[in-house]
């Protein structure tokens, strides 16, 4: 594991000599562990170095907690809001907890224990590599001598097509590749479709050739005095498919003839468990191919489909795809237009992934005409932990139905997003998010910003959150009413009565 470390293609030849010198090799760590870290926004933050020279304590902030510039602040819930995935299966909020932890120190000192868990097990890194084509060759090269390689991370590197047919080459002799990421590279078509070509060529029965070859080896050289027990090697699906488990081909410019590609491999690979396809713009016609082999990948428990420039007719083979996936535990759609149509369409089917941790539906043009069918589909989640709505058009009405349905899951949500949704006209709005966010037990970030709330409505909402113990982010700035400073004071106060130190609060 060699992950965020500014290794560039000098250091390539060093890793492949490593490689050679351990022809046994499972898994090689060449990518990055968190991409927001690192990526420019909107608000000019470059990586965890520049934003966390922003970030100071302060002893006179009433509420005790890190006082933050406010375009950082909002640069930290702008990448929570988009649901930013990293390599592995957690995301984005859990590092921007341990990024507070981290560099703000002292004021955590008390914190809690959920605090104190994160902080142990997930690690912040700014850095990240740079191999390009040539350190990319090189490695492939050495890739390609041994067949035990398992997990193969190389994203973000600034790859190209130059690459491609090295890369492919090293996935070709190595049939129980499980994990394969390479998303947010610089491939064109032609790139990924080589790669994945060499996926397709992967067959049952060449992976159990390998293994009986290499047993018969160990048989003739002696080194064994009896025949070992193979049945628990990976040698594919019970239906004869491969051994693929996750691949990533994120932001990899993939048009119609790699959709095709990728359907195959799917189809190839039905026990796959992670499927990253975001920032594609493979539109309704590329999804409906791929999605007519995920119908069968029984398994998926992660399926991310963000950016990809879906309207309503993607909804159709996506939701027959979605049907009684009881595995699926997060399911990233935002940033498409599916509209109140594709989303009630939708919500047919996430009404039966009764299993589901995190749903992004962020900016898909919904109202309120669609939360009745959301809302029913939530409520069959009694198991959701993140739900991101924002960017939406849900209004008061929509946001009630929402928040209603979530009583489904009060035990285990921590992260609610409904920025931007003109929520609030109305004080019975305030009203059921308060009651909706009392009955939380582990809420830990509510977005509610660029709504309509007024400051009694406001004032509803922060005495409900201040009653909450894990509460970190709350945001709900940018409303109608302008809240003045005398007000701001008030609020900051009743949250520094019953809150621990450890909640940003954004007013």
């Amino acid at each position: 594991d060699v992950t965020s470390n500014n290794i560039t293609s000098d250091g390539a030849e060093s890793i492949a000599e490593v490689i050679k010198s351990n022809s046994s090799l499972q898994t090689l760590l060449l990518g990055e562990d968190c991409e927001w870290l690192k990526r420019e926004n909107d608000q000019g933050v470059a990586d965890n170095q520049v934003l966390s020279s922003k970030i100071c304590t302060n002893e006179n902030t009433s509420v005790g907690i890190a006082n933050i510039e406010n375009r950082y602040l909002m640069a930290l819930l702008h990448h929570i809001k988009a649901g930013t995935k990293f390599c592995g299966p957690q995301f984005v909020t859990l590092y921007t907890f341990n990024f507070l932890i981290t560099k703000v120190g002292s004021y955590y000192q008390k914190s809690n224990k959920f605090i104190s868990i994160l902080k142990s097990r997930y690690l912040v890194k700014s850095n990240y590599n740079k191999l390009q084509s040539k350190g990319a060759i090189i490695i492939s090269k050495a890739l390609a001598d041994i067949d035990s390689l398992q997990v193969l991370s190389m994203e973000n590197n600034d790859i190209d097509d130059e690459a491609a047919d090295h890369i492919a080459a090293a996935l070709a002799n190595n049939a129980g590749i499980k994990q394969l990421w390479l998303g947010e590279n610089h491939f064109t078509t032609a790139g990924v479709s080589t790669i994945i070509e060499s996926l397709k060529a992967h067959t049952f029965l060449k992976q159990l050739f390998k293994q009986f070859a290499n047993l018969l080896f160990q048989v003739t050289q002696k080194s064994i005095t009896s025949a070992p027990d193979i049945s628990s090697q990976q040698t594919g699906t019970d239906s004869f498919g491969h051994a693929l488990e996750v691949i990533d081909l994120s932001k990899c410019k993939l048009s119609l003839r790699t959709a095709h590609d990728i359907s195959v491999v799917l189809s190839k690979n039905k026990n796959i468990k992670q499927v990253w396809l975001e920032g594609n713009s493979l539109s309704s016609k590329g999804i409906a191919i791929i999605c007519d082999s995920l119908v069968n990948c029984t398994e998926l428990s992660i399926l991310s489909l963000r950016d990809n420039n879906l309207m309503e007719h993607a909804a159709d083979s996506l939701s027959e795809a979605l049907v009684n996936k009881v595995e699926l535990q997060q399911l990233y759609l935002g940033n498409n237009q599916f509209g109140d149509i594709g989303t009630i369409k939708l919500s047919s089917s996430l009404s039966t992934t009764t299993g589901l941790h995190t749903l992004d539906l962020m900016n898909n043009q919904i109202s309120e005409v669609a939360a009745d069918q959301l809302s029913s589909a939530i409520t069959n989640c009694s198991r959701l932990e993140q739900l991101y709505l924002g960017d939406n058009m849900l209004r008061s009405t929509g946001a009630i139905k929402v928040v209603r349905a979530l009583q489904a899951c009060s035990s285990t949500l921590k992260v609610l997003g409904l920025s931007n949704n003109g929520i609030g006209s109305d004080e019975l709005a305030a009203t059921e998010i308060s009651r909706a966010v009392g009955n939380t037990e582990l809420l830990t970030i509510l977005l509610l910003d660029d709504n309509e709330f007024s400051v009694d409505g406001v004032r509803m909402i922060t005495k409900a959150v201040s009653q909450l113990d894990y509460m970190m982010i709350y945001s709900i700035t940018g409303n109608r009413m302008m809240i003045d400073e005398d007000v701001k004071d008030e609020l900051r106060a009743v949250m520094a009565a019953k809150q621990p130190t450890d909640c940003v609060m954004y007013l």
